[in-house]
């Protein structure tokens, strides 16, 4: 199957080189599309990105005119342009580590799950950044609502189970909502090893701004219980009352 790698960026053209490095270094012969996908940024990140165009012709380069700036609007961008069987996010201030990919598609070639995750490395003390069990496993739908796995992870989704949606954009952070949709057509798969760096030592991550938008941020939690409300009264009634 064909990878299509989207990388949402902003005003982070040094880190966005390790981003994209980190992509090109990957052994999978189809990733087809890498998607740089650019929040209107006011630093050289345009120049940065066509340097890159020039080695390599999968590099594609757009920037955020169509959806509200921010970091799911400027992933709804992405996702506009991105043609391959399955489908990748890296935020510019991350690296994918050595085989990544292959990883992930393997797990889907022998278990023929359209959803498939792994763990990550902070980049603080290299330790897992995910709940972890010891253990891949199938991911249900349960355990995705009921919070069995939190933390940071990195995947591949199969664009058929994304269909038309998109990420809500008058959120700040909101990307649950969509990925829960996805669990709802079937499980996925956990598969026990890092294949990501994640960065907590950046300031401007935007993990760290939710006190910067309060109203977005309650927008998140106010969707999923509009959403998912129900299903999580159901099957784990502590989380809803949470």
């Amino acid at each position: 199957p064909s990878v299509s790698i989207i990388i949402p960026t902003f005003n982070r053209s040094n880190l966005l080189k390790r981003a994209i490095e980190s992509v090109l270094s990957q052994d999978y012969e189809r990733i087809i599309q890498i998607i740089v996908t650019d929040d209107n940024s006011t630093d050289d990140t345009e120049k940065v990105v066509k340097e890159y165009q020039k080695k390599d012709s999968r590099i594609i380069y757009v920037k955020n005119t169509k959806y509200p700036r921010g970091p799911t609007g400027n992933k709804n961008n992405g996702l506009d342009y991105a043609k391959g069987d399955f489908i990748g996010i890296l935020d510019d201030d991350d690296i994918l580590l050595p085989n990544a990919i292959s990883k992930l598609i393997n797990v889907y070639l022998e278990k023929g799950y359209k959803m498939v995750f792994a763990n990550c490395l902070r980049s603080d003390n290299r330790e897992f950044s995910g709940k972890s069990y010891g253990k891949s496993e199938e991911v249900s739908y349960k355990d995705i609502i009921c919070g069995k796995y939190e933390g940071e992870y990195w995947g591949l989704f199969h664009r058929d189970l994304l269909g038309g949606k998109r990420f809500p954009t008058d959120t700040w952070g909101g990307e649950a909502i969509l990925w829960w949709q996805m669990y709802k057509k079937g499980p996925g798969y956990y598969l026990n090893e890092a294949v990501r760096i994640y960065n907590v030592e950046n300031p401007k991550a935007v993990s760290t701004k939710y006190f910067k938008f309060p109203e977005k941020a309650f927008l998140n939690y106010k969707y999923i219980l509009d959403f998912y409300g129900e299903d999580l009264k159901k099957l784990c009634p502590k989380r809803f009352i949470k």
